[in-house]
C-alpha cells in the first residue's frame, strides 16, 4: 500500500559506494524508469555510489537512465553518474537522473559535488510518444531543492531526434522553486536539427548563479535556439511557475544553430522554449 501523495515514508536510506551497473528497467513493450536505482516517497542518502551505464526503457519510452525519483526529501553527493540513457527505442528525459513524477507532487533534493556526465535522454531513431526528449543529465520535474557544486559534462538530450535540453532542464510547476548555483555545465548537446538548449533549460522559479556554462550546443546539425541557456515554458508548452533569475554566471563559448537557423547564442529567452521546426 502505498502512502499518502506527498507525504515521506519514515526512516532514512543511505546508499554508500556502490556500483550501480548495466542495469535495465524494462526491455519490454511498457515505460521504464530508473534504469540504476528507483526510489519513491522516502527520505534518502546517496553518497560516494558510481552510477553508470544503466538504461531505463529498452522496448519504449523511460525516464531516469541512471536514477528516477519521486516524492521524499533526498540528498544526492559526490556520486558518479555517467554513460546511462533513458530510452534507446522512443521518447527519453533525464538521462542520468530524473527528479519528480507524477504520483507524488511533492520532491525536494539537494544535489552537491556530482559528476554527471556522458548521458543521453534518447538514443532511439524516432519519438512516438507525442512530447520530445530530452535532459541529457539531469532534469529537476516539479521539484525544489538546491543543486550546487556539480560537474555536468559531456551529455546529449537526443542522438537522432529533436530535443529540448542537453545538459539540464528544470521545470518547478507552480509550487516548487530551485537554487542552481556553483556548477560546471559544458560541452553538452541538445540534439539534432531543430533542438534548443545545450546546456540548461529553466522554466518556472529558479535562481542561477555563479554557474559556468561553456561550449555547449543546442545541435550539431541544422536549426537550433539557446546553446548555453534557454529560458521560458516548458517542453509541453504549458506556463510553469515563477521568475527565473540569472546572476553572476559565466556563459562563454555556446553555439545555437549549426547549419541552419540559430537564436541566443549564449542565451535564448522567449515565451515557449519547445524545440523550433527542424529546418528545410
Amino acid at each position: 500500500m502505498e502512502a499518502a501523495a506527498s507525504t515521506p515514508r519514515p526512516g532514512l536510506v543511505m546508499l554508500t559506494n556502490n556500483v550501480v551497473q548495466s542495469n535495465t528497467a524494462t526491455s519490454g513493450a511498457a515505460t521504464g524508469n530508473g534504469g540504476g536505482l528507483y526510489l519513491s516517497n522516502i527520505t534518502a542518502t546517496l553518497s560516494s555510489n558510481v552510477i553508470a551505464t544503466n538504461t531505463a526503457g529498452k522496448g519504449k519510452e523511460g525516464c531516469g537512465g541512471g536514477v528516477y525519483a519521486e516524492g521524499g526529501i533526498l540528498t544526492v553527493h559526490d556520486n558518479t553518474v555517467e554513460g546511462n540513457v533513458a530510452s534507446t527505442a522512443d521518447r527519453g528525459v533525464g538521462g542520468g537522473l530524473r527528479f519528480g513524477g507524477v504520483t507524488y507532487t511533492r520532491t525536494l533534493v539537494t544535489l552537491t559535488g556530482n559528476r554527471i556526465r556522458s548521458n543521453i535522454g534518447s538514443a532511439a531513431a524516432t519519438n512516438t510518444a507525442g512530447f520530445r526528449s530530452g535532459a541529457g543529465g539531469l532534469e529537476l520535474w516539479l521539484t525544489s531543492g538546491t543543486v550546487n557544486g556539480n560537474t555536468i559534462t559531456g551529455n546529449t538530450g537526443a542522438t537522432a531526434q529533436a530535443a529540448y535540453c542537453g545538459g539540464v532542464a528544470i521545470h518547478t510547476g507552480s509550487n516548487a522553486a530551485v537554487n542552481f548555483s556553483g556548477n560546471t555545465v559544458a560541452a553538452n548537446v541538445a540534439g539534432p536539427d531543430g533542438s534548443a538548449g545545450g546546456g540548461l533549460c529553466l522554466n518556472g522559479a529558479t535562481t542561477a548563479s555563479g554557474n559556468t556554462i561553456r561550449a555547449n550546443r543546442a545541435t550539431t546539425t541544422g536549426a537550433g535556439r539557446g546553446g548555453g541557456v534557454a529560458l521560458g515554458l516548458g517542453p509541453q508548452g504549458t506556463a510553469v511557475g515563477g521568475p527565473v533569475t540569472l546572476d553572476g554566471n559565466t556563459i562563454q563559448s555556446n553555439t545555437a544553430g549549426a547549419t541552419g537557423d540559430g537564436r541566443g547564442g549564449g542565451v535564448y529567452i522567449s515565451r515557449q522554449v519547445a524545440p523550433p521546426t527542424a529546418s528545410p
